[in-house]
């Protein structure tokens, strides 16, 4: 949940509504404080229709809702996709072991959720795909490649509900940060040691700049130890120092 609120964040969303059980409250467990600019609303849901603020929301709005699984680590690059879409869509990959769907709604879409008795997110949205109410994401023409990692990666929502779907989800992380293109040492030796850091540190308060200006130290101290003839010292820093990167 901390993970996609940061995303919405990116994104330029603003207004969070929150559906949660009564006997969860994930805004207790996050690591770090939540963006000042998000105001976030959490409704509380039982046995009624876990959708009901959602037909508000569809009632009140002229444009549309963004509606995601909290509980999934949900791709970027189809968060944007759909934020740049203008009418409804509904995305349902294929990836994973327990994938799960995410949507814009507009206000098109609130007769499906009156009548419908689902109990979560995808059921209810391929419902709505099935009824003709909503349009679905043509997945067949998304480019799976990521450019700037030089790798591609199948679009994912990855629904977390036992530890074997959170190991899942890290190592389709991992794969989405880390670029395709490496030589045999950033590929096979530095990532165990990067992952396993960042893991962590990630609930600490050490900010991504933090460790970029340890480096940049770190790398200015190094370079004279080469200079004067300080090789094994040199190459321990060297080494620590692309880690570090």
């Amino acid at each position: 949940m901390e993970r996609n609120l940061r995303e919405l964040e990116r994104l330029g969303y603003r207004q969070i509504y929150l559906a949660t059980g009564p006997e969860i409250d994930p805004l207790a467990h996050f690591c770090h404080p939540r963006p000042a600019s998000l105001t976030i609303t959490v409704d509380l849901v039982g046995g009624e229709n876990p959708f009901t603020r959602l037909e508000h929301l569809l009632r009140e709005t002229r444009g549309g809702v963004l509606v995601l699984e909290g509980h999934a680590l949900n791709d970027r690059r189809l968060l944007t996709r759909l934020t740049e879409t203008a009418d409804g869509r509904a995305v349902f990959p294929t990836f994973g072991s327990n994938p799960g769907a995410l949507a814009r709604l507009t206000p098109a879409a609130r007769n499906i959720l009156q009548k419908s008795d689902a109990a979560d997110l995808k059921t209810l949205l391929s419902a709505a795909v099935a009824a003709g109410a909503l349009k679905e994401y043509d997945l067949a023409a998304f480019n799976p490649y990521i450019e700037n990692l030089r790798r591609e990666a199948p679009p994912y929502v990855l629904r977390i509900e036992n530890d074997a779907e959170l190991q899942e989800a890290e190592l389709v992380l991992k794969q989405t940060v880390h670029k395709g293109v490496l030589e045999f040492v950033a590929k096979y030796i530095h990532p165990p040691l990067e992952f396993g850091a960042v893991k962590r540190i990630a609930e600490t308060e050490i900010t991504p700049n933090r460790i970029t200006v340890f480096w940049l130290i770190l790398a200015g101290i190094t370079a004279p130890l080469f200079m004067n003839g300080y090789l094994l010292i040199g190459v321990i820093l060297a080494a620590i120092t692309g880690v570090l990167d």
